[in-house]
């Protein structure tokens, strides 16, 4: 499987810095389990949100509309399947909120 990166506006550097976000070509977002360990809680927010934001969730909270509503990245926000999940990007998630839940995450 190889690797694209695809630009992810952080929170602290989003008129400035792009951080990467990691996707297969071109069908699912995914993160190899060992950088999982080595992000913060902000950053794991964002994979994990990146991943329903990517199959088609529609964002209700302020955070995730300001994270990946009308943002290039993220074309297929509110649209079929409305964020449900194959079963290689729903374990991803599951891996994510695993490495949240040993963080302590809120």
């Amino acid at each position: 499987m190889s690797l694209i990166r695809l630009p992810r506006l952080s929170a602290m550097a989003a008129m400035v810095l792009v951080a990467p976000l990691f996707i297969t070509a071109p069908s699912s977002p995914v993160s190899a389990q060992s950088d999982w360990a080595d992000l913060d809680c902000n950053d794991l927010w964002h994979e994990r949100n990146g991943l329903y934001a990517h199959y088609g969730h529609c964002f209700t909270t302020a955070r995730g509309i300001a994270a990946f509503h009308n943002k290039p990245d993220y074309p297929n926000v509110c649209k079929p399947p409305h964020g449900k999940l194959p079963a290689d990007a729903a374990a991803d998630v599951a891996a994510i909120q695993k490495e949240e839940r040993k963080k302590k995450c809120r």
